[in-house]
């Protein structure tokens, strides 16, 4: 069973504790629909307050299968680093994991499991993965995303 998110499909409203029907503010649901778009999603989800971005997290995001698009930053085996925002300026991850500007959170990394991708990836490639988002970034503590059971998908 597929658990990507189509822009077409509808976001459901979350039950909350006493099983009663809860309507998911705007801000979830514009994040919610904007999750195969890196860098739109990632706008998206910074706007959330804690408290509504877990809950779109744990309901309506984690285990989600997305296509992202990027640029390769490092590649080591069946790990790489990519920088999905806006724009790509040579940044190293080894830089950018320690920057006050909380770059990281522009960055997800592909695990791709047992198998590294067949084609050699270089620094600054673009490329379009698609994986499972199992961990979420968050843009004050400077932490990437985590796509696993990531694939190369051909342009």
């Amino acid at each position: 069973m597929d658990k990507q998110l189509n822009d077409e499909e509808d976001v459901e409203d979350d039950d909350d504790d006493d099983g009663k029907r809860k309507k998911l503010s705007s801000q979830q649901k514009k994040t919610i629909k904007s999750l195969q778009n890196f860098p739109a999603f990632t706008k998206e989800y910074k706007k959330l307050n804690n408290s509504t971005q877990k809950k779109a997290w744990d309901k309506h995001l984690s285990g989600k299968k997305v296509t992202w698009k990027g640029y390769v930053m490092e590649a080591k085996g069946k790990k790489v680093y990519v920088w999905g925002g806006d724009k790509y300026k040579d940044q190293k991850w080894s830089q950018v994991k320690k920057s006050k500007k909380n770059e990281a959170y522009q960055v997800f990394l592909a695990d791709f499991g047992r198998k590294a991708p067949k084609k050699t990836l270089k620094t600054g490639d673009k490329v379009t993965i698609q994986g499972t988002i199992m961990s979420s970034g968050d843009a004050k503590q400077n932490l990437h995303w985590k796509l696993y059971n990531a694939k190369l998908k051909s342009k």
